[in-house]
């Protein structure tokens, strides 16, 4: 989803690293529905004093929202599409747990 939404949003790479947990978050916001868990990628990606980043982040998410005309939703044909760019990629091999 966050490759999908870096396209849509015509981010060139060297933004990617700003807008990367953003997109992650607004990935997780939009397709979980456990709402514990973004505490969590809080503290994952924002550290210790996530508390002090998290509005930053928040506003980031809302600048790629925007700039992705509000079109938040991936369908499992772009996910596939996407993962069959570089289907030998590390992220599309790993081990997830089913809750």
């Amino acid at each position: 989803m966050v490759v999908a939404y870096f396209r849509r949003a015509g981010l060139p790479s060297s933004e990617y690293g700003t807008f990367f947990f953003p997109a992650l978050f607004l990935a997780n916001q939009f397709e979980q529905e456990d709402v514990r868990y973004r505490q969590e990628i809080y503290r994952w990606a924002l550290g210790r004093k996530w508390r002090m980043k998290k509005d930053r982040l928040l506003q980031c998410r809302n600048v790629l929202l925007t700039r992705m005309g509000f079109q938040a939703w991936v369908d499992r044909d772009t996910c596939d599409l996407i993962m069959a760019e570089d289907p030998d990629h590390w992220a599309w091999k790993r081990e997830r747990n089913i809750l």
